[in-house]
């Protein structure tokens, strides 16, 4: 008997010796694997790539816990806007490192009085213990919690969860500095259907359901009815991409799941935060969701009440972690705006330059030879009102006013003389088109707080054309000089006016902008000069100029312009 005990004695010593040698080797390969993702980390951080770099510290500080690879997570999360999850990490930061150099802790608290402006909290009230808590699909612990949830500022997704319950799920809006509360009263099923879930070749995993662990494979239990969810989580990169199950009532749905190494993780960073995510046609969750996948191409879709579905492919690598922000764009059309976005009577006015290459004409039209012409210039000015509906389609009338003149010098002409041959010379001709535009207009404005405006206007111009004339022309012995000679014409167009302005909301109810609009007239009947007067030209007596046209049947403008509009 003496020998067995001696042999156990002998084997308890070599326990004893071997297992804190063997312990010092394990952590001195956990600070060495720690200082390697530290390392990884502080390249990403030197260039700027904050998530790749997040990744390694919150690693490093699985393995080892640092006040670096802590501080420098922080500042990650601060500059990837996860601003309540960066106050987390300066609070952990300052309560587990109390040795903090005074200058570091001083920047430490500087940050925390700076994200606690972007930060409000979530109270979860009244639900069963036990329960666990999500928020935007982030797993917050269970009831009751310590303290109320932090949360960024805006939109969220309040969901608790209890196996036997009915799931409460609640949308809050969350003010700098606020605390919502949220009462949570858990009813329990009624009516519900069973679901197995294990793993292929019996091994032990985590069963997700919904977001939430459950158990572990073998796992049976109570779910409400309807499809949920369904993936398993081990050890490293082991684990099952998610599927989705129908519940059905008081039956029992087996599933079983083949767990794989998962080499590749995706995060998808939602805008609203609240918007359901789904991969490969499987909802996987409300809000920021991250997990492993296969390293495959994978299709995105993400979807919210209000906005447009925006759905997109990704290709994961293996082992890379992969981001991808959807923001979606608000769908106007949706009920969900009306009183966001009511109908609403409008008006603007707009005053700025009105520019074209040419009035036409035989006046300004041409310029050969010698000549110098300018471009067409002037002003314009509209004033537009009408009914908007909540899609941003509006409709209503328009009027305005516009002045436009063109110059020609040294242009070749021809003086008729009374009753002598015609002279050549050139001439000095100035044309001034102005009226009043009379017409419909139909528009679309989106946006908020820097609205896109497209109007399309059509409509009359009715007004006039003034002409002046004068120049020097060859005569016998010497040059003669045309004294001024003006005329008017009656001039009308049909206008067609396409416009886009861009504009910026400085009070609830009004917008300054900047915009373009292209005007094309089409005149209706043209004007021309008459010579309703006949011009002194000496030494060859009174003159005319002959009928000629003040401008051409079609003429493009383009009028740059400031504007103003109030929303009644």
């Amino acid at each position: 008997m003496g020998s067995p005990l001696r042999r156990l004695a002998i084997a308890v010593l070599a326990i004893a010796v071997v297992s804190p040698a063997s312990a010092r080797a394990s952590d001195d390969a956990r600070k060495q694997e720690a200082q390697e993702h530290f390392q990884r980390g502080v390249k990403s951080f030197g260039a700027q790539q904050w998530d790749a770099a997040l990744a390694e510290f919150l690693r490093s500080r699985e393995l080892y816990p640092t006040r670096s690879a802590t501080y420098d997570a922080a500042l990650c999360l601060k500059q990837l806007g996860r601003y309540d999850e960066a106050l987390e990490m300066f609070e952990t930061l300052l309560r587990s490192f109390p040795n903090l150099p005074e200058e570091d802790k001083r920047e430490a608290q500087r940050d925390l009085v700076e994200l606690r402006a972007h930060v409000g909290a979530v109270d979860v009230q009244q639900a069963e213990p036990g329960a666990a808590i999500l928020v935007d699909g982030r797993d917050r612990g269970v009831w009751p919690p310590a303290a109320p949830l932090r949360v960024l500022v805006g939109s969220h997704v309040v969901r608790v969860f209890r196996e036997g319950f009915l799931p409460f799920e609640k949308r809050v809006e969350v003010a700098s500095g606020q605390t919502v509360e949220v009462v949570a009263s858990l009813r329990r099923l009624d009516a519900f259907g069973k679901l197995r879930v294990a793993e292929q070749s019996g091994r032990t995993l985590d069963v997700i359901v919904d977001g939430v662990v459950v158990g572990k494979t073998p796992w049976e239990g109570p779910l409400s009815l309807g499809p949920h969810t369904v993936f398993l989580r081990g050890e490293g990169d082991l684990g099952t991409q998610p599927v989705s199950v129908p519940v059905e009532r008081d039956k029992t749905v087996p599933v079983t799941l083949n767990a794989e190494p998962l080499d590749s993780v995706l995060r998808v960073e939602p805008e609203p935060r609240g918007a359901s995510v789904a991969i490969d046609g499987v909802v996987v969750g409300r809000g920021v969701w991250e997990g492993r996948l296969r390293a495959s191409p994978h299709r995105l879709e993400v979807a919210s009440e209000g906005f447009m579905v925006q759905a997109r492919d990704v290709a994961t690598t293996s082992g890379q972690r992969a981001v991808v922000a959807v923001p979606l764009e608000r769908d106007t059309t949706s009920p969900m705006w009306r009183a966001v976005v009511p109908p609403r009577v409008v008006f603007d006015a707009d005053a700025g330059l009105a520019l074209g290459p040419s009035l036409g004409g035989d006046l300004v039209g041409s310029c050969d030879g010698a000549c110098s012409r300018a471009l067409a210039t002037g002003a314009a000015v509209r004033a537009h009102g009408g009914y908007e509906f909540s899609s941003g389609i509006g409709i209503g009338l328009g009027a305005g006013y516009v002045n436009v003149r063109q110059s020609v010098e040294q242009q070749p002409a021809r003086l008729q003389p009374v009753g002598l041959p015609s002279a050549e010379g050139a001439a000095e001709n100035r044309v001034v088109l102005s009226g009043a535009t009379l017409g419909g207009a139909a528009w679309l404005h989106r946006g908020a707080r820097f609205p896109l405006l497209v109007r399309l206007d059509s409509g009359i111009l009715l007004g006039s054309v003034r002409a002046a004339r004068s120049g020097t022309f060859a005569a016998s012995g010497g040059a003669a000089s045309a004294s001024p000679a003006e005329e008017s014409a009656t001039a009308s167009y049909v206008y067609i006016a396409p416009e886009a302005r861009v504009g910026w909301r400085f009070l609830p109810r009004f917008e300054a902008s900047f915009g373009v609009q292209a005007m094309v007239l089409l005149a209706l009947s043209v004007p021309e000069w008459k010579d309703e007067r006949r011009t002194h030209a000496p030494p060859l007596g009174l003159a005319t100029y002959g009928a000629q046209k003040l401008t051409g049947s079609v003429i493009a403008l383009a009028a740059p312009s400031l504007g103003l509009r109030w929303d009644f």
